[in-house]
């Protein structure tokens, strides 16, 4: 081990600390004179696992199943306090976010994010179908497009949970709140995430949901680990050892973001994980955010697995996601700004009106109901019917119908149609 001091292994030593290495990328500038990339690596290996983090289910795990751990090099430190930053409570993400919280920008991330757990909890569904479902088009039609509607359901009122602990009785009621309106008959038995299928383990264990319950209160990794690692670990808790009798994906993103919640990340919840972690798996590097493919990213050690290169590009991902998601909420707000500037500054509305539209702006899948708007205002049913009337036939809004009453949404143009209203309004005042 004399090699240990030379320049060639401090050298490695430091740019292993800075980002991932794989052994691929082992060079001789690396390796010291009389010695072979096999010794210098498996010295390397030796120290990067006296300092790693392993995995909190290692005595639980049975045999042949590989024990997992990694390395937080800087590269992952940084990207794990930018996402931090970026989903924080208050953050630009957070507040733009809380602004359209009906918005379907929004939506589209569950809908991705629903499909893809769905398929691998042994479902078969597409975008499509469950885009319909989710937005009301028409009644649920499967079994999986009820579970989609539940889940965004779930997704969107999060924050309502965010005071009940993390432990076996809330997980309960959100797998309950999951599958209400289906039957232990119509949800498959567990299964396992085909992309990660080597690292599942089978049988299920009747003290499994007591390790993500430990998980999930920071009580499995010495020292406590960046929360959203941990968040990694819940989530990964529930497709690795299936503790529920269906919909352990669904469950692991759900209780995953509630974790994440309750550590002040709330936006997290936005991102979508597992669609993520499908297209890395079809090939995409995500505009080269992602080091490594994710073939490449977990390397084999021994009868462990390290997960190093795995975090730091799926990390590296996930900030690039976010800043996208940053990029086209803040293009939208600039959009929205216009509009609701002129919606404010228009004499052809009057303030009930201006209510509705900067609403029907921010949050376009909103049903307004004649009764909602005469209770918040004050005023007669005709008043009411007739500001939304008049709206209708502005193009600003559609009429359709709910059980026996009227209600109206936003029209889908509605931002052309304004546009225009206001050009042909201008155009009439100057003809004046």
């Amino acid at each position: 081990m004399g090699f240990l001091s030379s320049p060639e292994f401090q050298l490695l030593l430091s740019a292993t600390a800075r980002r991932p290495m794989l052994k691929s990328e082992l060079d001789r500038r690396f390796v010291p004179d009389g010695y072979t990339a096999d010794e210098i690596w498996e010295a390397l290996t030796a120290i990067r696992r006296g300092q790693a983090f392993y995995g909190p289910i290692v005595e639980f795990t049975p045999e042949g199943v590989r024990k997992n751990w990694h390395t937080v090099p800087a590269t992952l430190q940084y990207s794990l306090r930018q996402i931090a930053r970026k989903t924080q409570r208050g953050s630009f993400l957070d507040l733009l976010i809380s602004e359209r919280a009906g918005c379907r920008f929004v939506t589209q991330y569950y809908i991705e994010e629903a499909v893809a757990n769905l398929k691998h909890d042994g479902f078969e569904t597409d975008y499509e179908s469950v885009r319909a479902a989710i937005f009301g088009e028409r009644a649920c039609m499967t079994f999986a497009e009820r579970l989609a509607v539940n889940f965004h359901s779930i997704m969107r009122d999060l924050p309502a949970y965010e005071e009940l602990p993390f432990d076996e009785s809330v997980i309960m009621r959100l797998y309950q709140d999951l599958t209400e309106g289906l039957s232990d008959e119509d949800l498959p038995a567990p299964g396992t995430v085909s992309l990660l299928d080597q690292h599942a383990v089978s049988a299920r264990d009747n003290g499994v949901l007591d390790i993500i319950v430990a998980t999930g209160n920071d009580l499995n990794t010495e020292p406590v680990q960046d929360p959203i690692m941990v968040s990694m670990l819940v989530n990964c808790h529930f497709w690795r050892l299936s503790p529920l009798p269906s919909c352990n994906n669904l469950m692991g993103c759900i209780a995953s973001r509630f974790y994440l919640l309750k550590k002040g990340l709330p936006a997290f919840r936005f991102l979508p994980k597992t669609k993520i972690l499908e297209d890395w798996s079809m090939g995409s590097s995500f505009s080269g955010s992602a080091r490594y493919s994710l073939r490449e990213s977990i390397v084999a050690d021994g009868a462990a697995t390290d997960w190093t290169a795995y975090y730091d590009s799926f990390m590296s991902i996930m900030l690039h996601m976010l800043q996208l998601m940053e990029e086209s909420l803040a293009n939208l707000k600039e959009s929205d700004d216009l509009i609701l500037a002129r919606i404010a500054t228009s004499d052809g509305f009057n303030h009930r009106q201006k209510t509705l539209l900067k609403r029907a702006v921010l949050a376009p899948e909103t049903e307004f109901a004649i009764s909602e708007h005469r209770a918040a205002h004050g005023i007669a049913y005709s008043t009411a019917r007739t500001d939304f009337e008049d709206l209708v036939a502005r193009g600003l809004l559609v009429r359709t119908t709910r059980a026996t009453a009227n209600v109206y949404l936003s029209a889908p143009d509605l931002r052309v149609s304004f546009a225009r209203l206001i050009e042909r309004t201008a155009s009439e005042k100057a003809a004046l």
